[in-house]
């Protein structure tokens, strides 16, 4: 059995989307996944955070967990708390849900946790964002860690992208 995550099934169409941990894929060899379906009396045997490595400081499919909150998968529980005021709001997407900016002021931010500090190493960042219109309000980024002594509270923000677009 793999550690996966079921990000959303749905019983009467069949739509799955899952994250699966497969770890050892040959490059010159097929690997056959089996899928396991049709039990209704099997109980889910999703390992979320067995899923993302410990590497992984946080994993954010952008579904509501609340109105105002979106759970990180990792072990770390990194969850974000959108905005006060003008949160973003859950929407459909390509693959499963998404969250709506408004392009002013939204955002969604994780606590300063120590896992979410780069430090000197390397570290990847990724992000999927539809970007319907340009605007021309301030420079901010998709995703953005605010450094302590900048006057704005540390944390780690997926925000709106106002400026640049594609």
């Amino acid at each position: 059995k793999l550690n996966h995550e079921i990000e959303l099934f749905d019983g009467s169409t069949g739509q799955l989307i899952a994250w699966v941990n497969v770890t050892s894929l040959s490059s010159t060899i097929d690997t056959v996944l089996y899928l396991y379906y049709g039990n209704a009396l099997c109980i889910t045997q999703a390992d979320v955070p067995g899923t993302w490595k410990t590497g992984y400081a946080g994993v954010w499919h952008m579904e509501d967990t609340t109105t105002s909150a979106i759970s990180d998968s990792t072990i770390n529980d990194n969850d974000g708390v959108k905005s006060a005021a003008n949160q973003p709001s859950e929407t459909p997407t390509k693959i499963g849900e998404g969250q709506s900016f408004d392009g002013v002021d939204d955002s969604i931010s994780a606590a300063d946790d120590a896992t979410l500090r780069p430090g000197s190493g390397d570290f990847t960042v990724s992000a999927w964002a539809y970007i319907k219109t340009e605007s021309t309000g301030t420079e901010e980024g998709i995703v953005a860690k605010y450094p302590i002594g900048t006057g704005r509270t540390p944390m780690f923000t997926l925000e709106q992208m106002n400026k640049y677009t594609r």
